[in-house]
């Protein structure tokens, strides 16, 4: 189990890197909001929202961890990864879907199951 993460953040937000599959060990993987991202089995959880998600849950767990800042001054490349989505496992997610539960589907999305 993976005790340190790394916090990355730009001039205005900030986000924590996490391997999906320990959102998948602490059961939170369907809570995570689209406002964190995605990229390949790394979840990059939005600081202000699902991070307090995941500390919670490590927390309950009795898992407590380290966090590595790293900052950077420009804008930081994470804004271009796909936006995290969650769907339960043998359910058919279609592009009208997407349109009905309000997500843009203009941006590139993730979708993991739980």
């Amino acid at each position: 189990m993976k005790n340190t993460f790394h916090m990355v953040s730009d001039a205005s937000h900030g986000w924590l890197k996490v391997p999906m599959e320990e959102l998948v060990r602490l059961k939170i993987a369907d809570n995570i909001t689209q406002s964190s991202y995605t990229k390949g089995s790394i979840a990059f959880l939005e600081q202000d929202a699902d991070l307090a998600t995941f500390t919670s849950a490590r927390e309950a767990a009795g898992n407590p961890f380290r966090v590595v800042n790293i900052t950077r001054n420009s804008c930081h490349k994470i804004r271009s990864y796909n936006a995290y989505f969650a769907k339960p496992k043998g359910i058919t997610i279609t592009r009208a879907d997407i349109v009905d539960l309000a997500i843009d589907p203009s941006k590139p999305m993730a979708i993991v199951e739980v």
